[in-house]
C-alpha cells in the first residue's frame, strides 16, 4: 500500500536540478567566452603597440634626411624597428615577421606669397599579428585576430621639421 511517505520520496526537488546545471553551463560559457575575450585583448594590446612603432618612426623621419628615411637599413626602417622588438613594448606585439615599413614625402602648405610648398613625410607601417591562442576547432570558424593571422596597417603624416632635409 502506498503512503503519503513514500509519494513524497519519489519526486523531485527543482533546486538540485539547478545545482546540477549551473556548473556544466559556466564551463561551457567559460570555455566559449574566456577564450575569445583573452584573444581580443591581446589583439588590442598589439594594436596600441603597433600604432606605437608608427609614431616613433614618423617623429624621426620628421627629423632626418630624405636619403636616410628611404633607407632600408637605415634608422626608421630597421634601427627603430630592432629597437623597438627588442624593448617592452615591442615584446608584447605577437608579430608574424618583421613590421614593413613605407616612406613617402607628399606637398603640405603652401605659402601664397612665395609660393612654395612645405614637405611632409607619411610612414606607412604594416605588421602582421599572430592570434594569442591559436584555437583550431571544427566548429570555430575562421576568423582573422582569434584564430587566424591578422595584418594592421598604419598611415601617419606629419610635416618636415628641416625642409632642406627633402633635398638632402
Amino acid at each position: 500500500m502506498l503512503t503519503g511517505e513514500s509519494l513524497r520520496a519519489g519526486r523531485r526537488r527543482p533546486a538540485g536540478q539547478a545545482q546540477v546545471e549551473l556548473p556544466l553551463v559556466l564551463l561551457v560559457l567559460f570555455t566559449l567566452l574566456l577564450f575569445p575575450l583573452i584573444g581580443l585583448l591581446s589583439l588590442g594590446v598589439s594594436y596600441g603597440c603597433c600604432a606605437t612603432l608608427n609614431s616613433i618612426q614618423l617623429r624621426e623621419a620628421s627629423l632626418i634626411a630624405k636619403s636616410e628615411a628611404e633607407n632600408q637599413s637605415g634608422p626608421i626602417k630597421h634601427d627603430i624597428v630592432e629597437i623597438w622588438k627588442s624593448t617592452g613594448i615591442g615584446k608584447f606585439a605577437k608579430l608574424v615577421g618583421n613590421p614593413q615599413t613605407d616612406v613617402s614625402y607628399t606637398d603640405g602648405v603652401t605659402d601664397p606669397v612665395s609660393g612654395i610648398a612645405d614637405k611632409e613625410v607619411v610612414v606607412n607601417t604594416t605588421c602582421e599579428l599572430a592570434p594569442f591562442l591559436a584555437q583550431t576547432s571544427a566548429f570555430l570558424p575562421k576568423a582573422p585576430g582569434l584564430n587566424q593571422p591578422m595584418t594592421l596597417s598604419f598611415s601617419s603624416q606629419r610635416p618636415l621639421e628641416n625642409q632642406d632635409n627633402y633635398n638632402l
